[in-house]
């Protein structure tokens, strides 16, 4: 069977899957280690850190908005929409739900929430199985957590129509003062159609660039070949589940966390587990309810982490300037005025000479040197005290706003054509002490440099379809 045809997926891991499946590898029988929050000893009652949580309605847990429109027909779905929310910032009218979260346990929406017609064994049964058999093939699909799908011309079509409605709509949304959020769109579209955000911003910016290569008519997009393999790999896959007698999914399936064991890859689908975060569970707590209360805690935390999200809105970096202290305040003070101060010195100097040195030594240019003036080196420095720095980190308390501490890099100074300002996002991210980049941004970063080309300076045909 062709490996590149394969999706590896598993049922939605219960969000304590980077504790128990690698667990439950160690001991089949018995779940000696399950969590670090559960808490040794003799007493039969459960620990206050499994207390029950407040009583959680299923329906805003898991459900989704269906989808709509003729080329996403394998996308609808029958499940209720999700609530209206109540945001800060005005742009955000959809409510996200939560997915599966990253190996960090950083984003709850790293991964969508299992949906596929396919049936398939449980990540934690899948990961129990014995290590030795008789057999080297898995009997069915089903049991090797195998799904064969496949994303099709028309739903990659659908996706991107939706991102360009998107986005015309929020540009003309008063309410918001008609600003607009790339990160944020890609998320709403990821839930619509039950994929990865990181996939939407890639089939998103991979149209774009089809659209231009259109618009430029250098090069010559093979439309036939590609609905000729989309049919040859759904009919492949279509004979595979008859022969396996299993139902076909019918639509794109999204690896989901977990399906690669970790010493099978580093990738960002890869758990490690930590064998500090795992502590032993006496045998008189049942294990099966500690786990269902702990998937609907931390449910319920993923969601509030969803909602009061802060998405990044669309601005040019280059017209942002970053927060400097007052030692770079009063940095940037002293400078202009010495500038201005030496400035004036030289006019009055230049005043005071006769009329016949005043044309060899005018401040003035001349026409060519302002018609293709020198080019100027820019400086580009962090300004740092290692003072101020220490005593920072001493007084902050927890470990997560010291790392954010580390990673900021306010205090960066530009001096360029005898100006010192401070430095725009754009400059600082050019530089080696620039702060980790973000990984979908990365991704449509084209994409977006086009739409604020198309809503800052007006330029047509930089983004969206091309016209026949």
């Amino acid at each position: 069977m062709t490996s590149s045809l394969l999706v590896l997926t598993a049922s939605y891991p219960r969000t304590s899957l980077q504790t128990i499946s690698a667990l439950l590898i160690q001991s089949p029988g018995k779940l000696r280690n399950f969590s670090s929050t559960v808490s040794t000893g003799s007493k039969k009652e459960l620990p206050p850190a499994f207390a029950v949580p407040k009583k959680i309605d299923p329906s805003t847990l898991f459900s989704a908005s269906s989808s709509s429109g003729e080329d996403a027909s394998h996308f609808k779905s029958s499940e209720t929409p999700p609530p209206p929310i109540s945001h800060k910032q005005k742009f955000v009218k959809t409510r996200l739900l939560a997915g599966e979260w990253d190996p960090q346990h950083r984003d709850p929406l790293f991964r969508p929430p299992w949906k596929a017609k396919a049936k398939i064994i449980s990540a934690e049964d899948f990961a129990a199985r014995p290590t030795v058999s008789f057999e080297e093939e898995f009997s069915t699909l089903a049991e090797g957590m195998i799904v064969l799908s496949w994303l099709t011309e028309d739903q990659r079509q659908a996706i991107y129509q939706m991102y360009l409605d998107t986005m015309i709509q929020m540009a003309a949304d008063t309410e918001a003062n008609h600003i607009t959020s790339h990160e944020y769109v890609v998320r709403v579209i990821g839930q619509k159609f039950n994929i990865s955000y990181d996939r939407v911003a890639a089939i998103v910016q991979l149209a774009h660039n089809e659209e231009q290569i259109k618009k430029e008519g250098k090069q010559e997009l093979h439309v036939k070949a590609q609905e000729y393999v989309d049919a040859k790999v759904r009919e492949h896959i279509q004979n595979v589940y008859q022969v396996y007698g299993e139902v076909d999914p019918k639509e794109f399936v999204e690896d989901p966390l977990g399906s690669t064991p970790a010493y099978l890859g580093r990738g960002r689908n890869s758990v490690q587990i930590n064998p500090k975060d795992t502590i032993a569970v006496d045998d008189l707590y049942d294990v099966d309810a500690l786990t269902q209360q702990t998937i609907l805690r931390e449910k319920d935390e993923a969601q509030s982490v969803l909602d009061s999200k802060v998405y990044l809105e669309d601005v040019d970096n280059d017209t942002v300037s970053i927060r400097v202290n007052h030692e770079c305040r009063n940095l940037l003070k002293v400078r202009t005025q010495s500038s201005q101060s030496v400035l004036n010195e030289y006019q009055n100097t230049l005043e005071a000479l006769p009329t016949a040195m005043k044309s060899t030594l005018s401040i003035n240019k001349s026409d060519e040197v302002e018609k293709n003036p020198r080019p100027r080196w820019k400086y580009i420095a962090y300004v740092m005290n290692e003072y101020e720095e220490k005593k920072k980190l001493t007084t902050t308390s927890t470990t997560s706003k010291k790392k954010k501490l580390r990673g900021r890099k306010d205090n960066t100074l530009v001096e360029h054509d005898g100006i010192l300002r401070a430095a725009t996002l754009k400059e600082l991210s050019s530089t080696s002490w620039a702060p980790s980049k973000n990984y979908t941004e990365k991704i449509y970063q084209n994409v977006k440099a086009a739409w604020l080309e198309r809503q800052m300076n007006g330029t047509v045909g930089v983004w969206g379809r091309t016209k026949q």
